[in-house]
């Protein structure tokens, strides 16, 4: 990636990733708990709870949520079951990638729109 000439964009920055062994590897690794954590957070807000709403359905703490949200908890399976009860869903859904995002389209004349709330929040519709 070194030597690039003037700035890329981010799909492209991505295409360039997707190149490099070492990333698609660690990747792979991390891919769950990245998983775990976008499904969190969307299922959630998407059902309008709190952290401390989620915790308490789930038999965990707002700390502990927050964690996992943020990526950063490694959960017993326990926990993602129960996780995954509390929002609704089986906890294999929590760990499925997510689908990509819709890319907008704008024809010729017209100004570029951005995302809109729902499509931002990722909140099934």
């Amino acid at each position: 990636m070194s030597g690039r000439r003037g700035s890329i964009g981010f799909d492209d920055f991505v295409a360039e990733l997707e190149n490099d062994p070492e990333f698609v590897a660690e990747r792979k690794v991390i891919r769950p708990q990245t998983n775990l954590a976008i499904h969190t957070y969307r299922l959630r807000t998407a059902a309008g709870m709190s952290q401390s709403d989620l915790a308490r359905a789930a038999g965990m703490t707002q700390p502990a949520i927050s964690k996992v949200e943020r990526g950063e908890a490694n959960l017993r399976l326990q926990t993602v079951g129960r996780l995954a009860a509390a929002l609704g869903v089986e906890a294999a859904d929590l760990l499925v990638d997510p689908p990509a995002p819709a890319r907008p389209v704008t024809r010729s004349g017209e100004a570029a729109a951005g995302p809109s709330l729902a499509s931002r929040s990722g909140a099934r519709v």
